[in-house]
Parts: C-alpha cells; structure tokens; sequence
C-alpha cells in the first residue's frame, strides 16, 4: 500500500446509517450495549468521557470500517451526538 501505516482512508468512507454495526456504515449501540458500557441506556458526557478513557472500551471493540453513535444525554434530554469509528488502512 502506498500510504504505509497511515493508510489512505477516513471516517468520509460511511455512507449509510444502518440499524446495527456493520462495514461503511454508522450505527446506534444497541440498549444491551449502552446499559453494559455505561451503565445506563442515557449516557451523560461523563459517562462516555470515562469510556473512552479505558482500554477495554466499547469503542475499542469497533473493527475497521465500522461506526457507530451515541446520543449524549443532559438533564434526561438528548444533548449531543458522539460519532467513533475505525478508518479502512
């Protein structure tokens, strides 16, 4: 591959949403995997902040090519939408 390590793809490779995780697309995690990431099917900003922060990590069981989101949750109302993703090498 002419780029090397750093690959030559971005996260501009999703194309569609889809309803669960799957190659070139982005997906919600499921309420299984919100509730057994952070506890709970509404994640806080916190809540995902201390996620990304371990090694074990939701996020870090995502393969290349795939994506998925999460809605971040302020007083009980959706606030933000956080996008994570692995590029293609």
């Amino acid at each position: 591959m002419a780029a090397g390590e750093s690959g030559t793809r971005s996260i501009l490779d999703v194309d569609r949403i889809a309803n669960a995780i799957a190659c070139h697309a982005v997906a919600p995690l499921d309420e299984h995997s919100l509730r057994a990431a952070f506890g709970s099917s509404r994640p806080t900003r916190e809540m995902v902040e201390k996620s990304l922060a371990e090694s074990d990590s939701v996020f870090a069981r995502i393969d290349r090519g795939e994506a998925v989101y999460v809605l971040i949750y302020e007083h009980g109302l959706p606030a933000e939408i956080l996008f994570a993703g692995w590029s293609f090498d």
